[in-house]
């Protein structure tokens, strides 16, 4: 095995020992987070949270090669052993120690969230439903020049109406814009053309998104 492999070896080995650390606090922080905020009489109980994991590992990689073998690389503990080397065989070992820590990121990195607001004013027009937009974040403060993204939600339309065969197209009910942008106000609003492929009272999902952010309306038809 040349040096370029074994140092691939090396670091895919770390990664996988790492991610796997990782995924044990978050199953921990989980199992925590799981724990009733109050008892069976109605008392607070103590929460806990995991804001960081100090580590400190010993490993050795230990290289074994055998007459018209191809050489083996392992990573193991530092306490583990090796089964003896049979006649003929060779062996190599390098340890290492590695510390670090692992510190738990807010989402988006600590920064306020998104938070969308989706509304229907009264209709001003039988075939059309406007839909009013408002953007901000968890810190208060209006998203301007924020883009959004709306779409029809058939899958979700389709479980609001039991019974009602679907088109298979929607031709004249859409939306006039699949992505608006928000004003100084972080508001913006946007027309859904209410077509006659759906039968009057039928209920029409519509979601508007920033990133992963969403909110929902239901229109009726």
């Amino acid at each position: 095995m040349s040096d370029t492999a074994t140092a691939q070896f090396v670091g895919d080995s770390m990664e996988e020992m790492l991610v796997s650390l990782a995924e044990g606090v978050r199953e921990a922080q989980q199992a925590l987070s799981a724990v009733p905020a109050v008892d069976a009489y109605g008392r607070p109980q103590p929460t806990y949270h995991l804001p960081y994991l100090d580590f400190d590992l010993e490993v050795k990689v230990v290289m074994q090669s055998s007459p018209g073998g191809r050489p083996i690389a392992r990573l193991m503990p530092f306490t583990a052993k090796m089964a003896p080397s049979t006649k003929g065989s060779q062996s190599t070992e390098v340890s290492g120690h590695i510390k670090g820590r692992l510190v738990a990121v807010p989402p988006q990195q600590g920064l306020p969230l998104p938070v969308l607001r989706l509304s229907l004013p009264p209709r001003q027009a039988p075939k059309q439903q406007t839909l009013w937009l408002e953007a901000a974040n968890t810190a208060g403060e209006r998203l301007t020049q924020q883009d959004v993204e709306l779409n029809i939600d058939p899958a979700a339309s389709q479980r609001l109406n039991p019974g009602l065969t679907w088109p298979a197209q929607l031709n004249k009910t859409r939306l006039q814009q699949a992505v608006v942008q928000t004003n100084e106000q972080g508001v913006a609003q946007v027309v859904l053309d209410l077509g006659d492929e759906l039968p009057a009272g039928a209920l029409l999902m519509v979601v508007a998104s920033i990133g992963p952010v969403r909110a929902q309306g239901v229109v009726t038809v």
